[in-house]
C-alpha cells in the first residue's frame, strides 16, 4: 500500500481510506518538517477462459493475504529502462483460421501493443520463427474450452495457444463476440498472468465448482486492487459468449507494472476527471476509485510518482489537499503554503516528484486556477493545458513538478 498516514477523506461519491497508520497531527507536522530538511539538503496447469462445465481441481497456493491480481513468479524476460530496446515476440496464426478468427487474434495482440510495454507482438507466417503459435485444436482435446495456453517458462512466453477450431476456424456469422478478449486472455497466460479470481473462480464462473491447482508460487502485481476481483477484467477465469473485455484500468496497471518502461520506479499516477469537467483528481492508489464512479471517471495513467524519498534522491515533496466545501483538489510542492491545512483545505497525503525536467523521460504537471469556479485544475496533457491557457477564466499557475514518464 502506498500510503503513509491514516486520514479519512470524504466528499460526495468518494470516500478514501488510503492510510494505514494513525498518526497525530503533531507527528505528521514533525514528519513534514523532517522531509523539508531532507529535501533542502539534497532518490503448467494451463488456464483458459471457460464456458459450460468446468473441472473441480485442488487448489494449492502458498500466497497469503487477500490480493487478487496475480502473476506467476516465472515471467518473460525483457529489458527495462528508458533507453532499452523493445523486445519483439513473433506470433504465428494457424493457416486454418477464418478471417474473423484472424481479425480477433490481431485485436487481442493490439490490446497489449497499445500499452507501450517493453515488448511488442508481431505476426509472422513462419511458424519456425514464432515465439508463440496459435494453433487450431479440436474442442474435445481442450475440454471444449474456448482456448488453452502454456504459461511462460524459462524467461520465454508460453509456446502454444490452442484455439477451439469450431470458433476460430469457422465462418459462422453467429460466432461469439468474446473472441478477441479470449485471445488477449490467452496471451496474458503466455506472459505469466494467472486468473484474477484464481482463488475462487465462482466470481466469474458462478455456480461452477472450479478452483485451480498452481504448480508454482504466484505473487500479486504491486499497485493493483487488493480486496476482491473486478468485474470484466480480461484475466477473469470465465467469460460469456457475448462479452467483450477491453483492458480495464486495473488490467493496464497490472501489465504495465510487470512489463513497463520503467520497472520498479514509482507507482502509476492515475488521472480521474470530475463530473463538472474541471476537477481533475490524481492518485497512485487504484483502490481509492478503481474503475471510477458516478462522479469521477478514469482517464488512465499519466506518469509515475513516488511515495518515499531518501536524502540521495533528487525528488521534492508534493502535498495533496482537498477542500470539501468547494470540492477542490490542490497539489503543491510549497508545503508552507497550506501547512497541515487551512482556509478549508485538508491535508491528505504526501508524494514525491522531480523539480526539473529531463528530456522525454519526465512529464510536467501543470496547474491552473479559476477564481469564478474556486477550482484548481491540474494536467499533464499539453493539448488540455493549451486550451485552458486561451480561456480567460483560468489563470495559469505554472509547472508544479515532473513525473517519471510512462
Amino acid at each position: 500500500m502506498q500510503s503513509i498516514f491514516y486520514i479519512k477523506h470524504l466528499y460526495k461519491g468518494h470516500t478514501s481510506y488510503s492510510f494505514k497508520q494513525k498518526i497525530s497531527i503533531r507527528h505528521i507536522f514533525c514528519l513534514l518538517i523532517m522531509v523539508l530538511a531532507i529535501t533542502s539538503c539534497s532518490k503448467e496447469v494451463e488456464a483458459a477462459d471457460r464456458l459450460g462445465k468446468s473441472k473441480a481441481v485442488e487448489e494449492e497456493s502458498t500466497e497469503p493475504g487477500e490480493e487478487r491480481y496475480f502473476i506467476r513468479e516465472q515471467i518473460v524476460k525483457v529489458k527495462y529502462g528508458p533507453n532499452a530496446p523493445v523486445t519483439v515476440f513473433l506470433v504465428y496464426l494457424d493457416d486454418g483460421l477464418s478471417q474473423k478468427g484472424i481479425d480477433n487474434c490481431l485485436e487481442g495482440m493490439k490490446r497489449f501493443n497499445d500499452q507501450g510495454l517493453m515488448f511488442q507482438l508481431k505476426r509472422t507466417t513462419d511458424r519456425k520463427k514464432a515465439h508463440i503459435s496459435a494453433i487450431l485444436t479440436e474442442p474435445s482435446k481442450i475440454n471444449n474450452f474456448f482456448a488453452k495456453t502454456q504459461y511462460a517458462r524459462r524467461g520465454m512466453p508460453g509456446k502454444t495457444i490452442k484455439l477451439n477450431s469450431t470458433l476460430y476456424g469457422a465462418q459462422n456469422p453467429e460466432l461469439p463476440t468474446n473472441m478477441a478478449s479470449v485471445f488477449a486472455h490467452e496471451l496474458g497466460h503466455a506472459f505469466g498472468f494467472v486468473h484474477i479470481d484464481y482463488k475462487d473462480n465462482k466470481f466469474s464462473c458462478h455456480n461452477l465448482a472450479y478452483t485451480e491447482k498452481m504448480k508454482v508460487p504466484v505473487r500479486a502485481v504491486f499497485g493493483t486492487v487488493t480486496s476482491k476481483p473486478v468485474d470484466n477484467s480480461f484475466m477473469l477465469a470465465c467469460i460469456n459468449r457475448k462479452d467483450n473485455r477491453p483492458f480495464l484500468l486495473l488490467d493496464k496497471i497490472g501489465v504495465y507494472n510487470v512489463y513497463g518502461r520503467y520497472k520498479d520506479e514509482g507507482l502509476p499516477f492515475i488521472k480521474y476527471k470530475g463530473e463538472n469537467g474541471y476537477s481533475n483528481y490524481f492518485t497512485a492508489d487504484y483502490n481509492e476509485l478503481g474503475e471510477g464512479n458516478e462522479n469521477y471517471k478514469p482517464e488512465g495513467m499519466v506518469g509515475r510518482i513516488y511515495i518515499k524519498n531518501t536524502p540521495t534522491d533528487s525528488r521534492i515533496p508534493l502535498a495533496y489537499y482537498f477542500n470539501p466545501k468547494t470540492r477542490d483538489h490542490f497539489y503543491t510542492t510549497v508545503l508552507s503554503q497550506l501547512g497541515m491545512g487551512k482556509d478549508d483545505y485538508e491535508f491528505i497525503r504526501l508524494y514525491f516528484i522531480y523539480p526539473k525536467s529531463k528530456g522525454n523521460s519526465r512529464v510536467p504537471l501543470v496547474r491552473f486556477f479559476s477564481k469564478d469556479k474556486q477550482q484548481h485544475f491540474h494536467t499533464t496533457d499539453i493539448t488540455e493545458a493549451y486550451k485552458l491557457q486561451k480561456d480567460k477564466s483560468w489563470k495559469y499557475e505554472g509547472v508544479i513538478g515532473y513525473l517519471t514518464a510512462l
